[in-house]
This record gives structure tokens, C-alpha cells and sequence, in this order.
């Protein structure tokens, strides 16, 4: 009786490690969903910021940031399930499980390989938006600068022209006589 009372909890433990891999597999389709929004929000920014609309930019900031916590809030959850199979299977990795003993374990890694395909495309979007915006700045800056000292040279014009027109010209001779 003691033999089949293991077996049964041995059983017990596989099929509620099976169910977290499963749960992993939800939560990781959730997220490969929530980055592929993302990316899409990332490609629609660069788009933006070549044209120059800083408007409609901020709103799909907006729209990221509403993303990126919902992918926070999956990534919570995934860890959880993901330390509770680590400690239950003794492993260190998902590479450590047994896929033939596990084989839900190889629809979890292929999420996890495209996430972090997905996660490469838009960090080099970022960058490439984050330079174009850099090069966007720097020309406000320097239409800013020519803008600020054309101004300047009006407004002493101006003050020339408001002090000294009609005025005869005058010469002052300060030398000792």
C-alpha cells in the first residue's frame, strides 16, 4: 500500500508540474502577443518621428507604456510559476527539464525564442528612434541658435535706426586743445 501511495503523489507532483508548464505556455503566448504589439507601436513611432508629428508621437507613447505594464504584469505571474517548477523539478534553467518527460517544455522555449527575437528588433527600433530624435534636437537646437541671433541683429538694427534716424551725425573731438 505504501509503494502505490508514492507512486500516486509521484504522479500527483507530475501532473501539477505539467500544469505549470502549461500555464507558462499561456502566460508566454500572452507576452509574445503583448510584444508583437510592441513592435508594431515601435515601427509606428519611427514613422512618426520621421514625419515629424511629436503630437500623435506622445500618444503612442502613451499606448507603449499601457503595453510594457501589461507585459510587467504577465512577467510577474510567469515568475512565480516559473521558481515554483524550478524548485518542485530541482532545476536551474528551463534547459535543465526533461522534454521527454515534459514535452509541452518545447512549445514553451520556441515562445521564449521569439520573445527575445521580438525583444532584439524593437531595442534596435529604439535605438534608431532614440538617434532620429538625438538628430531632430540637435537641428531644433541649431535653427533655435540662427533663429535667436538673426533676432538679435533685428533688434540692434532697430535700436540704430530708432536713435539715430533724422539725426544729423555728430562728431566729438576729445582731444586736449
Amino acid at each position: 500500500m505504501e509503494g502505490s501511495n508514492g507512486a500516486f503523489q509521484e504522479r500527483a507532483i507530475e501532473m501539477n508540474m505539467e500544469a505549470l508548464i502549461i500555464e507558462l505556455n499561456e502566460i508566454s503566448k500572452k507576452k509574445v502577443d503583448c510584444v508583437q504589439d510592441l513592435l508594431r507601436l515601435t515601427t509606428i513611432q519611427k514613422i512618426l518621428i520621421k514625419n515629424g508629428d511629436i503630437e500623435r508621437l506622445s500618444e503612442f507613447i502613451d499606448q507603449k507604456q499601457a503595453v510594457m505594464e501589461q507585459i510587467h504584469n504577465l512577467d510577474i505571474v510567469f515568475l512565480e510559476h516559473y521558481n515554483q517548477l524550478k524548485k518542485n523539478l530541482k532545476i536551474n534553467t528551463f534547459e535543465d527539464v526533461d522534454v521527454v518527460r515534459y514535452p509541452a517544455v518545447k512549445e514553451l522555449r520556441k515562445y521564449i525564442q521569439r520573445i527575445m527575437e521580438l525583444l532584439k528588433q524593437i531595442g534596435d527600433l529604439d535605438s534608431q528612434n532614440k538617434e532620429n530624435l538625438r538628430l531632430d534636437l540637435d537641428k531644433i537646437k541649431d535653427e533655435m541658435k540662427t533663429l535667436k541671433a538673426h533676432q538679435q541683429g533685428a533688434k540692434i538694427t532697430s535700436s540704430y535706426k530708432s536713435k539715430y534716424v533724422g539725426g544729423q551725425g555728430v562728431f566729438i573731438d576729445n582731444k586736449d586743445k
